[in-house]
């Protein structure tokens, strides 16, 4: 596998980011963010991607999603993203798109890992600090996920769907488990992996992956997330199933 190559997955979560260079925002005004996430809406229905969790950052686009047709698709759907919103840009602002070349993005073994990254995208408003409370912030997916007046079109994954019997069950347990905060050994972990094109998940999932390509597609330290116990002792929804 040579280093401009990709590990994409059929039927697995994919997480993705898409920068800019040096940070330049792409996204300037509402009006920018809005029109990105119309894209996503229409990119969803041209190709054969679920949207699991969003967040548009001025300069960042972050993305859970699987490709529920060919492995492909993902780069389809990246491809579509970047080119209709560098097309936005340049009408809108007259210059050129700031993107960078390439996507980063690493696949994710279905399991505890899908939720911790749920969590993590959810909460770059807060940990960058654009904002001090994540309902402050109007531009990723957190507000179609928990708030009873937003209309969702997101594609919930199994591990969300675990967390409780009806829409109110899930979005309560989800709060809770944002409630929880990242775990900073973790979202290393995950920044490591997608920016090294790595895979995110168990020993196990990853030498699967890995004999599949024919080499080593994961650094260290491996295994899964640590299930952080909430105050009153028990762990956080969504139990792992990666032995």
């Amino acid at each position: 596998m040579s280093s401009k190559e990709r590990v994409l997955l059929q039927g697995v979560p994919h997480y993705v980011v898409h920068k800019t260079r040096d940070g330049s925002p792409i996204f300037r005004t509402t009006v920018d963010f809005n029109y990105c996430e119309r894209q996503l809406l229409e990119l969803r229905r041209e190709y054969e991607v679920e949207i699991h969790a969003w967040c548009l950052l001025p300069g960042e686009v972050h993305l859970l999603i699987t490709p529920t047709g060919r492995a492909t698709e993902v780069s389809r759907f990246m491809k579509g993203l970047s080119c209709r919103t560098a097309l936005f840009f340049k009408k809108i602002h007259g210059e050129e798109s700031p993107w960078e070349s390439r996507f980063l993005s690493t696949p994710v073994q279905p399991s505890q890992w899908v939720l911790t990254i749920m969590r993590m995208i959810e909460l770059l408003p807060v940990t960058r600090g654009l904002v001090q409370k994540i309902n402050q912030y109007a531009h990723s997916s957190l507000r179609m996920r928990c708030e009873k007046t937003q209309t969702s079109w997101l594609d919930d994954p199994e591990e969300y769907l675990r967390l409780g019997t009806n829409r109110d069950e899930r979005r309560f347990a989800y709060r809770e488990y944002l409630r929880l905060g990242n775990n900073p050994k973790e979202v290393d972990f995950i920044v490591n992996a997608v920016t090294r094109g790595l895979v995110t998940g168990s020993d196990r999932f990853i030498r699967e992956v890995a004999e599949k390509y024919g080499e080593r597609v994961y650094g260290r330290p491996r295994g899964r997330p640590r299930k952080r116990p909430s105050q009153d002792g028990e762990h956080p929804p969504g139990g792992d199933s990666e032995e």
